[in-house]
């Protein structure tokens, strides 16, 4: 049995992503560390991602906060944990924003609360509470007002290739098998899981000992040592109707 806190996986993700018509970009890395905390499970979204308005010329850095999957015995629930933050250099604006998880007793799921600062600020011009997939208000000064109401947002379809066009490496290919088979039959999935990470694990080691690089096809790194924002490869640009309300709810 595994003991609270037991490190389960690390994983590295890489995303690019456009709206040429609102001329909006994203890119982001992330390591998703997972753990085992008792009946739950966390996924600390380790990285950053930039989301660009080629419009105003405004990069807004954004970093994440954690996954958790509730209650996993029983009737699994999930909620978002933790502090993130979203920085324009250009324009000297912030925000801080944190993810509050339901406590053992009371209080409400899904909470969010933010402040908005300008450069060299310490106090908020603006601050944000209500929840991340329902109604957030927005007070600034005595005045009180509805930020956004994801509620009575559109929801957008995520555009995907078939299975059979995508490279044999691409993620969705790449376990479909666990995919598949994860709802009704835990045993063929495990296995299936068990058996591509043994064989990632001895492509690594391959590379390791005759000094190969792995090549990315869509990125590349921009210094030695971990994957910065990637650089965007003409030949494989990503075209995704992408809405731009919040600048987490791109995330």
């Amino acid at each position: 049995m595994l003991q609270d806190s037991s490190p389960v996986q690390i994983r590295k993700h890489h995303g690019l992503q456009e709206h040429p018509g609102k001329r909006v970009s994203c890119c982001a890395h992330i390591w998703t560390k997972s753990k085992f905390l008792g009946l739950s499970i966390c996924a600390h979204l380790v990285g950053e991602g930039t989301l660009t308005d080629h419009v105003h010329d405004e990069t807004y850095r954004v970093t994440f906060p954690s996954a958790y999957a509730r209650s996993i015995l029983t009737t699994p629930w999930m909620e978002m944990g933790g502090k993130a933050d979203v920085i324009c250099e250009k324009s000297g604006l912030s925000a801080s924003i944190e993810f509050l998880c339901k406590p053992f007793v009371g209080g409400a799921r899904h909470r969010v609360v933010a402040e908005l600062r300008e450069v060299n600020d310490k106090k908020p011009f603006m601050t944000l509470d209500g929840l991340w997939n329902g109604v957030i208000h927005a007070k600034t000064g005595n005045q009180t007002s509805v930020f956004v109401d994801t509620t009575v947002m559109d929801t957008v379809p995520k555009l995907v290739q078939e299975l059979q066009s995508q490279g044999p490496t691409e993620s969705r290919r790449l376990w479909q098998n666990v995919t598949a088979n994860l709802p009704h039959n835990i045993t063929v999935a495990t296995d299936a899981k068990v058996k591509l990470e043994e064989m990632q694990r001895e492509e690594a080691r391959v590379r390791r000992e005759t000094g190969a690089q792995w090549q990315h096809r869509v990125s590349q790194c921009a210094c030695n040592s971990c994957p910065s924002p990637a650089l965007l490869v003409d030949e494989y640009r990503l075209c995704v109707a992408l809405p731009v309300t919040l600048l987490w709810a791109c995330l």
